[in-house]
């Protein structure tokens, strides 16, 4: 099976065939030869699993594939994918005879449950053997005990990490931190890597990362332009990647193997291996995460218990109310969290001391990426779908507003897909809303500027609905119904709703602009700013110097 990673295609190494005039080659024999203890399972996949196939091409072999790559990324109307994560559709639609045990303790799109089920109907006998272990490592997560649940995250390690850093100072040397970017939209550590920039006990490296959720194309179009943005504001920015003439990634470096403390901007495998952040923790590198979103939905319990989440070395959580969530969730208990608060919006304070009165109102329309489920087929919030045509009305309807158009970064590529709109009708539909002289299309990484202008917001997305608390200011949020409260909100959640204008109508959202907006009958405005200063702003707008104190506690002894 071909796996859709970089630098090429690629097959996987545990199902391999090969005829004898491969395996009696000199040239089989000098690649399987060269094979070398590595220090991590990601070291040994890039270094030869990565490259097998395309060696064996270049000397004059060829191969085919169990499961076609071009028939089922046709099947799941994707880009560039790992197929292995579609277990239940190889053993239905290809009778795939390999099941990796990862996927049945959640490491896969389609449900751990349904794929069991599927192999207990398919052969009980098989179903029967493998229940026990199945059982085990199910209970282990259950039980909360991180030690059982991931063979990576020892404590012990991390602890001699951290000696080992407190030994380097003593020697009059920094701390090498390296921050990995993969979006600009998602860098939510951006003010503690400036702090540590200006700060002479760290040495900070930058890296920009492929994120291979969208193809190769979009892939290489990203990086080069994440790379281009971030140059311009800080020296020493580099690609974590070597991309080819053609436009295609030839070399993937290892960017953190010298690092004492790396800084991941989510807690997903989104790129390749040695950009993921259990590479950090096969290698016993101290690695921290600061949330690029704030979280506040029942999904999010599904992140909290990620073996990524639980095996960073330090979590920075946003409340108390979060806290419990990990706690409960969480596979460690949030034994590796501290509350501290969210540090993303400490730059607000200086965009509300500078910020003129606005002579025209002015309205953020924010629509979410899940239609359909979006990404993980899980929360779906999104009403952009139902409400798209609504929203290019608005413009025409109230021309004394300036909108400004910031959809989620995800939304349009989800929706270039051909099984959704496909590119032709995203870019008609941009165009259109474009043609409005009193609307702005926001795609910038910071949107920070245009919360503190705005003066309400009109949206369905996650994080959104917690970060723009911060302005005091009043927001429209869409829902498709009144049980969606209860069914997809975390207790964080649901609190933020009730300080909301929620909008299940078009008509409610006209209410909203006409009565709350433009009328300034906004009848929710103390409670909401109480909330939002006791529940939600935690050591605003002094978050980051926190975090990089309690780093220095740690690390430095301070």
């Amino acid at each position: 099976m071909s796996a859709g990673q970089f630098p090429r295609p690629y097959i996987q190494s545990f199902f391999y065939i090969f005829t004898p005039q491969v395996y009696n080659s000199e040239i089989f024999k000098t690649f399987v030869y060269s094979i070398k203890r590595r220090l991590s399972a990601a070291h040994f996949v890039f270094e030869y699993e990565m490259k097998f196939t395309k060696y064996l091409k270049e000397n004059g072999f060829r191969y085919k594939l169990y499961v076609p790559e071009s028939e089922f990324r046709f099947y799941k109307n994707g880009g560039k994918i790992i197929p292995t994560k579609y277990t239940l559709t190889l053993l239905k639609k290809y009778r795939y005879p390999f099941v990796k045990t990862k996927v049945l303790q959640g490491s896969a799109v389609e449900s751990p449950k349904e794929i069991l089920e599927y192999m207990k109907r398919e052969n009980n006998e098989l179903y029967q053997l493998i229940k026990p272990d199945i059982e085990k490592k199910l209970d282990s997560i259950k039980n909360k005990n991180i030690k059982k649940v991931s063979k990576y995250t020892l404590y012990k390690e991390y602890n001699e990490s951290i000696q080992r850093i407190k030994n380097k100072i003593k020697n009059g040397e920094k701390v090498k931190v390296v921050f990995l970017v993969n979006m600009l939209s998602m860098l939510p550590a951006e003010g503690l890597m400036q702090k540590m920039l200006n700060d002479d006990s760290f040495d900070v490296q930058i890296y920009v990362v492929p994120d291979v959720r969208f193809g190769e194309e979009e892939m290489v179009y990203e990086l080069k332009n994440i790379y281009n943005a971030l140059k311009q504001k800080y020296n020493g920015v580099k690609l974590a990647v070597t991309i080819d003439d053609d436009n295609e990634v030839v070399e993937c470096k290892d960017v953190i193997k010298d690092a004492d403390l790396v800084c991941y901007p989510s807690p997903y495998d989104v790129s390749y291996s040695l950009y993921n952040p259990y590479y950090a923790a096969q290698n016993g590198i101290l690695s921290l995460h600061i949330n690029y979103g704030f979280f506040r939905s029942i999904y999010d319990r599904y992140v909290y218990g990620l073996d990524n989440y639980n095996n960073f070395w330090k979590v920075i959580l946003e409340t108390d109310m979060n806290m419990k969530e990990y706690y409960k969730y969480g596979q460690c208990k949030g034994e590796n969290a501290k509350v501290i608060g969210y540090s993303k919006m400490d730059k607000m304070v200086e965009l509300f001391n500078t910020q003129q009165k606005n002579e025209r109102k002015k309205i953020i329309i924010a629509p979410h990426h899940s239609v359909k489920g979006g990404m993980n087929k899980i929360l779906s919030l999104s009403n952009f779908i139902k409400l798209a045509d609504f929203f290019l009305d608005l413009p025409e309807k109230y021309p004394q507003i300036d909108f400004v158009f910031r959809p989620h970064p995800v939304l349009f590529k989800v929706l270039s897909r051909e099984n959704m709109w496909g590119k032709e009708k995203v870019e008609k539909y941009l165009k259109e809303m474009l043609s409005h002289t009193n609307v702005i299309y926001s795609t910038e990484g910071n949107y920070l500027d245009i919360f503190a202008q705005s003066d309400g917001i009109i949206q369905d997305c996650g994080s959104f609905l917690v970060e723009y608390f911060y302005t005091k200011k009043p927001q429209c949020y869409i829902l498709k119904k009144e049980t969606d409260i209860e069914k997809k909100f975390s207790e964080l959640g649901k609190k933020c709703l009730e300080h909301c204008y929620i909008s299940y109508t078009e008509e409610d959202i006209i209410n909203y602009i006409e009565d709350v907006i433009l009328n300034e009958n906004d009848y929710k405005k103390a409670k909401r700013v109480e909330f939002a200063e006791n529940e939600i702003m935690k050591n605003y707008p002094h978050v980051t110097d926190k975090i990089l104190e309690e780093l220095k506690k740690e690390l430095l002894g301070e």
